[in-house]
């Protein structure tokens, strides 16, 4: 009688094991969500539809934009992104018209407009700094003899 007695003390308590348990995994799974929330950048779109029925036209224009050979190299010095700006032939492109946005892949979802300034020939720097350091997406719009790019480089802002 006492061996029967020791196990069924033994499973008396599982009920309460298992409620704290999956408390545990209820409390775990309710901060994941938090934080997914909390980070989420809010880069969704309604225009999937539209932008899949004119995506040849996107395909044509990276096609054309790749054609050109252009080299986009993107840094950031004292917190402000430069760009270095080539040809097919690795010679500096001088005389373009740079614009861009910056913004944040992770955490709050910030913006920082950007517009750049010839330096010297084929080097370009913008005339905002970027508030915050980590990762930042900077999306440029670049002209020059009557050509566009659009072309997103990921930049590290350090402190």
């Amino acid at each position: 009688m006492s061996a029967t007695t020791s196990a069924t003390r033994a499973w008396k308590n599982f009920p309460r094991y298992m409620m704290l348990a999956m408390s545990l995994v209820v409390a775990v799974n309710a901060r994941f969500i938090y934080i997914a929330v909390q980070t989420f950048p809010g880069a969704a779109t309604n225009d999937d539809f539209d932008t899949s029925n004119r995506y040849d036209a996107i395909l044509r224009l990276a096609q054309a934009q790749d054609a050109l050979r252009w080299t986009e190299n993107v840094q950031v010095q004292s917190g402000a992104p430069v760009m270095d700006l080539s040809g097919p032939d690795r010679h500096a492109l001088h005389g373009a018209h740079v614009t861009a946005q910056a913004r944040r892949p992770l955490g709050p979802n910030m913006q920082t407009p950007l517009a750049f300034n010839e330096a010297t020939p084929g080097h370009y720097v913008a005339g905002t700094t970027l508030p915050l350091p980590g990762q930042w997406d900077v999306m440029l719009n670049i002209d020059q003899g009557g050509h566009t790019v659009h072309v997103t480089r990921r930049v590290l802002v350090s402190n």
